[in-house]
């Protein structure tokens, strides 16, 4: 039910919008334009520098995640992701994408320590994860309805898109907001969820205190320059 003390942050969502804008059209260009390139191709193409190979990992990674969660990247709820403000200064589909790449990064570092994970269950879940914030100022009253009740409703949604999505998956979905909510995971796959998805939280929180910080700075630079 929309409520009206929501309108407010309604018109706040839409004006950071276009703040948001150029940094999401830069993720998505990483994420869904890769301009084709094969795993193989990749591969064949790994470099030995640090920072190099830092970001050929993180790109092997997003080619990970398009091609395992392809039916939630190219739904119409991602797509709404897009244009709601998540976290003050990121999107929800900013935020997910973000999500899934730290959790495909935690599987990895686990699993080269010999713990096994299911990477493809981490990656849908992490995609699927907040799918049910979308729309939180219309089916929402106030955060502490939106904190409870949207890991349900992400459940509910992502049914719809892997109609074949394991209970576990369900189960690690619905209780990634632990310990906001008082039901924790039962498995690694879902601690992996929870963990990526406060790392991700945080880097958001971090962007709005610096960005915050750098304006404030870059404001009394200007005044200083204009006094003189």
């Amino acid at each position: 039910m929309y409520n009206s003390a929501n309108a407010a942050s309604v018109v706040k969502d839409h004006q950071n919008l276009s703040v948001v804008s150029d940094r999401e059209k830069a993720r998505e260009e990483k994420v869904f334009r890769l301009e084709e390139v094969s795993e193989t191709r990749i591969l064949e193409n790994a470099p030995t520098n640090k920072t190099a190979v830092r970001m050929f990992e993180e790109k092997r990674r997003r080619l990970v995640i398009e091609k395992v969660g392809k039916e939630a990247l190219s739904s119409e709820l991602f797509e709404k992701a897009r244009n709601q403000i998540h976290h003050y200064n990121n999107t929800v589909a900013g935020h997910t994408l973000e999500v899934s790449e730290v959790g495909l990064h935690i599987a990895e570092i686990l699993e080269r320590h010999g713990i096994h994970v299911n990477k493809e269950e981490v990656i849908r879940t992490t995609l699927l994860h907040d799918f049910g914030i979308i729309g939180r100022h219309e089916k929402f009253k106030n955060n502490f309805v939106t904190n409870f009740q949207h890991p349900k409703d992400s459940v509910k949604e992502a049914l719809k898109i892997y109609p074949d999505l394991s209970k576990k998956e369900q189960k690690n979905i619905a209780r990634h907001m632990f310990p906001s909510t008082f039901m924790f995971p039962t498995n690694r796959e879902g601690w992996i969820l929870i963990a990526a998805d406060k790392i991700a939280s945080m880097h958001d929180v971090q962007r709005r205190f610096f960005g915050r910080r750098r304006r404030a700075e870059k404001a009394e630079q200007a005044k200083i320059a204009s006094q003189a």
